[in-house]
C-alpha cells in the first residue's frame, strides 16, 4: 500500500522496477478503513506522527512510526496512551536499537567494561547551508498542500515549508533536534540507563553552516 498527498511520481518508481503497481491513496483516513491492512509505517513530517499513529491505533492497525514519534511531548503522550487503551504494537523508529553492534556496545557500558559511565555526549558532523528565503508560489501540480499541512497551520505554499526544509519550520518539523540528533541522543540515554530528564538547558549562537565554513578556511 502507498499513502502520499503527492503520489503518482512514487507509484511510476514502483512501475519502472517491474513490480506490481500498489493500491494508493491520498487520504491517509482512507486508507485506515481498508479492512485488509494490518499495519501502518508512517513517514510523513513530523507534525503528522502522532496524529496519524492515534488514528492506526483506533482502526485496529499495528504501527511503524518514524522518528520523532511526536511533534512535542504532548502528543507523544496521548500516542502511548492510545497504544495502551487500543492493545496495539507501536515500534518508534530511532532505527538504532535493533543495530547489533549498538546493543554489543551498551552492553559493555552496563555492564562496567569502562568503569562507570556518567557522562555521554550525542555528537554528530553535518555542515547544512542556510535555506535562505523562499517566495509564496503557486502549489505544485499534483499536490494536495491542504491535506499534507493536515494539523499545522494552513500557510501559502513555498519550497521552504514542503519538501525536506519543512524540517527547519516550527509548524511542521522539530529543527536539527528532531531530524538528526534523535538518533545520537537515543543511543546517549540508552547507554547512560536514563529515563527522562528532570530538566533541559539549550544554548545556541545563530550562525549559519556557510559562516562556519568560511571561518574555518581563514583559521
Amino acid at each position: 500500500m502507498l499513502m502520499k498527498a503527492s503520489p503518482i511520481k512514487r507509484i511510476g518508481e514502483i512501475e519502472k522496477l517491474g513490480l506490481p503497481k500498489p493500491k494508493s491513496y491520498v487520504d491517509v483516513r482512507k486508507l485506515l478503513e481498508d479492512k485488509d491492512i494490518d499495519a501502518i509505517s508512517i513517514a510523513t513530517p513530523n507534525h503528522w506522527h502522532s496524529l496519524m499513529a492515534i488514528w492506526g491505533c483506533q482502526a485496529g492497525k499495528d504501527v511503524y512510526v518514524e522518528k520523532p514519534c511526536s511533534h512535542n511531548t504532548f502528543e507523544g503522550r496521548q500516542l502511548v496512551r492510545a497504544v495502551k487503551k487500543y492493545n496495539r504494537i507501536c515500534q518508534h523508529g530511532s532505527q538504532s536499537r535493533s543495530n547489533p553492534g549498538m546493543q554489543e556496545a551498551t552492553k559493555h557500558l552496563t555492564d562496567g567494561t569502562i568503569g562507570d559511565v556518567y557522562l555521554a555526549r550525542a555528537i554528530c558532523y553535518k555542515w547544512r547551508p542556510t535555506i535562505g528565503r523562499a517566495k509564496e508560489e503557486a502549489v505544485p501540480s499534483g499536490v494536495n498542500y491542504d491535506l499534507w499541512t493536515g494539523p499545522a497551520p494552513l500557510k501559502p505554499f513555498t519550497r521552504n515549508r514542503f519538501h525536506y526544509n519543512w524540517h527547519w519550520i516550527w509548524d511542521t518539523g522539530n529543527g536539527e533536534v528532531g531530524n538528526q540528533a534523535i538518533h545520537e541522543i537515543d543511543i546517549a540515554r540508552w547507554g547512560l540507563g536514563v529515563g527522562f530528564p528532570v530538566s533541559v538547558f539549550c544554548h545556541g549562537r545563530g550562525i549559519s553552516c556557510s559562516t562556519m565554513i568560511r571561518k574555518r578556511r581563514i583559521l
